[in-house]
């Protein structure tokens, strides 16, 4: 009642009536300009906050323009833009300040492109308690705000006319003035990204749906051959892992032994230390590591051949075999490659989170493969590796890691729930080592001339800096980025002598948005499109700048180093 009462004073008096009206106008843009952009100077953080602070005057300003024509209007005006822009600003501060995420475009993509498992599963492992009472609080709080809101434009009466009038040229002179300063202000606004981020999410759709058929039958032909005369059956399977990070991998010095059987194969693999993804999501990854497209020309997607065009065209039988959910005939990008195959399969068919498929399953597809009659073949295995939920992705006898007192990436004061992920994830890891080692075990036992190349789509953040762990685009963590890639070659392939000869090369740093042409050289394959510089497995490779979300990554990862280490001193 006393807190009714001084809402009541606050908006009888004419000066606080105003002053609170446009602050409500003002708030969700100024708190999405401060989550959107990193703050680099005290004039960026100025203009930053002129940005917020101008676009809220001008929505304030016309729902006050309105009310001098007919209230009921800018009563109806004054909801609307509650129902549009404070959603938004709910959405933008659970982002930034509680799930500890960069808010923007692309995690539009991420959600969109989710199945309602992925959704429900990414929800279930970040949604504690604090987080679902703190956006419990804050939807109260709006609906609240929302009713005081309605009851000062009904009190808009009590101002004359000639004070709307001043006002209305203060803040029209304010905003031109800041126009002035900067001209993209008027379509820099919460509203119109949100718009932008919308139509490319919608026209990337379009394609997928009308325009996939002219991807599948109609793409430029590819001019492609084969350099080796060796006419002896071969096989290459290409393994791709989901949200593998290589920091949780003791093949690459993690304290926890999660790759037992791959440690006894160590002499056997050529294990590349320094490789990273193009993208922190699937979609996003798989667009550019299966196809010519890359970082800096990503429209090389629509008019290159991908992976599985050059394979079909020389002769190979292609197989696509998926432990990923889909959803629909053309909503996904993994999909849309799969249809290019001469064999396809999705094992994982449940797309509910109540049911999980474990990689395992997907074994005795591999097997039927290996056994085809094909004299060369192209193996595409697509797993679900350690993806939210980890601890539903192994069986109960890996459930290896339970200990949370001595976690080898964790602080002493990180929550309960956060160390038993960290175990999850170990787990889940150590399950992928065993599906892989089962897998190279089978394609050694056929004795034929055979390659098998593992990489993950994208890493993955276990709590290594926050209580944070997942993995979305639009961040800047390197662990969503730093990735396994792993080799294994039977010892007659073409390629085996000279990586024998040159061991160095698993040092080099790599970005996967180039693997297009480092498969070609594995399978002395070539096309019009090849780069010898761009492949990893070359003697004429060129390490190329790498970037994560438009960040120079090895500029990120020194930062990270050093700050890693001062912690240690």
């Amino acid at each position: 009642m006393q807190l009714n009462n001084l809402f009541k004073q606050a908006i009888e008096n004419k000066t606080r009536q105003i002053c609170i009206y446009f602050l409500l106008f003002i708030l969700p843009f100024l708190t999405w300009e401060l989550a959107m952009n990193q703050f680099i100077g005290a004039k960026v953080f100025l203009l930053i906050v002129l940005y917020g602070i101008a676009n809220g005057l001008l929505f304030g300003l016309l729902g006050m323009l309105l009310s001098m024509l007919w209230q009921p209007l800018s009563k109806l005006y004054t909801a609307l833009f509650f129902i549009a822009a404070y959603p938004l600003f709910l959405v933008v501060f659970l982002c930034k300040w509680v799930l500890k995420i960069p808010f923007s475009v692309l995690v539009l993509n991420t959600l969109f492109d989710a199945t309602f498992a992925e959704v429900f599963e990414f929800v279930s492992s970040h949604a504690s308690l604090k987080i679902v009472f703190i956006a419990f609080l804050m939807l109260i709080a709006i609906v609240g705000v929302l009713y005081y809101f309605i009851k000062i434009v009904e009190n808009f009466s009590r101002i004359s006319r000639p004070q709307k009038t001043a006002i209305s040229i203060g803040i029209a002179l304010f905003y031109g003035g800041c126009i002035w300063q900067n001209d993209l202000l008027y379509t820099k606004n919460m509203f119109n990204e949100v718009k932008t981020a919308y139509k490319d999410y919608q026209a990337e759709k379009d394609f997928l749906k009308h325009g996939s058929y002219d991807y599948l039958s109609n793409i430029q032909q590819v001019k492609s051959y084969k350099l080796s005369s060796d006419t002896t059956s071969k096989v290459f399977v290409l393994v791709i892992g989901e949200s593998h990070s290589r920091n949780h991998a003791s093949l690459y010095g993690y304290a926890r032994n999660t790759n037992p059987l791959l440690t006894k194969r160590k002499d056997e693999l050529f294990i590349f230390d320094d490789v990273i993804s193009p993208a922190a999501t699937t979609v996003r990854s798989l667009q550019k590591v299966l196809s010519f497209a890359t970082l800096k020309q990503p429209e090389l997607l629509y008019s290159q051949p991908s992976l599985l065009d050059i394979f079909n065209n020389i002769g190979y039988k292609t197989w696509w075999i998926s432990n990923q959910q889909v959803s629909g005939q053309h909503d996904t990008w993994s999909k849309l490659y799969a249809q290019k195959a001469t064999e396809k399969c999705f094992i994982n068919t449940t797309n509910s989170w109540l049911n999980y498929s474990f990689d395992e399953n997907i074994i005795p597809y591999f097997e039927a493969a290996l056994k085809d009659k094909a004299k060369n073949k192209l193996i595409v295995l697509h797993l679900i590796g350690s993806h939210e939920r980890a601890d539903k992705r192994y069986t109960e006898k890996f459930n290896t890691f339970t200990e949370t007192t001595n976690l080898p990436t964790a602080s002493a004061n990180l929550p309960a729930d956060n160390k038993n992920y960290i175990n999850f994830y170990d787990n889940s890891v150590r399950y992928n080592d065993f599906v892989l080692a089962t897998l190279i075990a089978k394609l050694e036992a056929t004795n034929q001339k055979a390659c098998f190349l593992y990489l993950s789509d994208h890493g993955e953040e276990v709590c290594e800096k926050t209580d944070y762990h997942g993995h979305i685009d639009g961040a800047t963590s390197t662990y969503m980025f730093e990735i396994p890639l792993l080799l294994w070659m039977s010892p007659s392939y073409n390629k085996a002598e000279f990586l024998k000869k040159n061991p160095q090369i698993t040092h080099r740093p790599f970005q996967t948005d180039q693997l297009l042409s480092s498969i070609l050289d594995l399978t002395n394959v070539r096309t019009e499109q090849y780069d010898s510089t761009k492949s990893l497995f070359s003697p004429y490779f060129i390490p190329s700048k790498r970037y994560i979300n438009f960040c120079d990554y090895d500029s990120i990862r020194n930062v990270n180093l050093l700050s890693n280490s001062s912690l240690h001193l």
